[in-house]
């Protein structure tokens, strides 16, 4: 964006990727796992299958993107929109990246990597918990971190 702020494009930048953990979240939880949609049934399968190479169609996911920027920088001309779908972009593909490498059998010696690869993995165990995959905050904030003692309970 010629004559743009440089501040301005990496805030627009880091709120873009810092978005991406919740737009994860929220895709994982509302529409993988609760929403009757094609998305859920090709979830359920990675369920089943944890190491099978399944993913949202490339032609999914350039809607996704594309059409807010369509309505928001191209028609309603606000600034920043590109630099921000930059951001959740670059959050799209880490997310996809990372969620490849903890079901591939990569060890990675990292303890914030072997931490969100246990809370995956206890995912795949108990679906109604852990939806973040790249970021543990949206299940503390919306309480859904796995929590033994709450799975014991509803046990019973």
């Amino acid at each position: 964006m010629p004559g743009s702020n440089l501040l301005v494009l990496v805030l627009g930048y880091a709120l873009g990727l810092s978005s991406w953990s919740l737009v994860e979240y929220a895709g994982h939880r509302w529409l993988y796992h609760k929403g009757r949609t094609l998305a859920h049934e090709g979830h359920k399968i990675h369920h089943q299958s944890p190491e099978v190479l399944i993913a949202m169609p490339w032609f999914v996911v350039t809607a996704l993107f594309l059409i807010p920027w369509y309505v928001f920088a191209y028609r309603l001309r606000l600034p920043f929109i590109s630099v921000f779908e930059a951001g959740l972009l670059t959050g799209f593909v880490s997310y996809g990246a990372f969620h490849h490498i903890i079901h591939h059998r990569f060890n990675l010696n990292y303890s914030w990597y072997r931490k969100l690869r246990t809370q995956h993995f206890i995912h795949h165990q108990f679906p109604n918990a852990n939806f973040g995959v790249t970021s543990r905050f949206w299940d503390h904030v919306f309480r859904t971190t796995y929590k033994k003692e709450r799975e014991l309970h509803k046990a019973k």
